[in-house]
């Protein structure tokens, strides 16, 4: 598990934007919406984990209102 500091910096980045005028992407709730445990989101934000499997990131994309690609 090498992690990804940049990838994980930039999600969280995002995210935090993100929950700043809807509640709905807190840690927890982002996570469950997006198929993964709160706890292994919060490792791939901190670059501890590589990204998650390419369905996952189409589906934070998704939910981040961006394209996937920016990921």
């Amino acid at each position: 598990m090498a992690g990804n500091k940049e990838f994980g910096k930039h999600l969280r980045q995002l995210r935090e934007n993100r929950k700043r005028t809807d509640p709905a992407f807190s840690l927890r709730k982002f996570a469950q919406e997006a198929g993964i445990s709160a706890t292994f989101l919060s490792k791939i934000e901190r670059g501890e984990f590589d990204p998650p499997k390419a369905e996952r990131i189409i589906r934070m994309a998704e939910l981040l209102d961006i394209d996937p690609d920016e990921l």
